[in-house]
C-alpha cells in the first residue's frame, strides 16, 4: 500500500538548514524567495531580510503545497 506520493513526500521534504525559500541574489542585493513546485522553479519576490524571504515562501507553501510541513503546521 502507497502511503504518499512522491508529489506529496517531495512537498514535506525539507533540508533542515538555514532558513528555507530564502537565497541572496547578488543582482538586486536582496533576499529572494523561492519554491520548486512540479520540478519549477516559482519566484515569489524580493525581500530586505533573509527572514522575510523565508516567511513568504512559508506562506506561498501554506496555499498552494497542502503537504508542506508548513501546511502542516498551520493546521495544527
Amino acid at each position: 500500500m502507497k502511503l504518499a506520493s512522491r508529489s506529496q513526500v517531495m512537498q514535506a521534504y525539507t533540508r533542515g538548514v538555514g532558513l528555507r525559500g530564502a537565497s541572496w541574489s547578488r543582482h538586486n542585493n536582496k533576499w529572494r524567495a523561492q519554491v520548486t513546485k512540479n520540478g519549477k522553479q516559482n519566484h515569489i519576490g524580493y525581500y530586505e531580510t533573509a527572514e522575510e524571504a523565508s516567511r513568504a515562501a512559508s506562506e506561498w507553501r501554506r496555499k498552494h503545497l497542502p503537504f508542506s510541513r508548513d501546511a502542516r503546521m498551520a493546521t495544527t
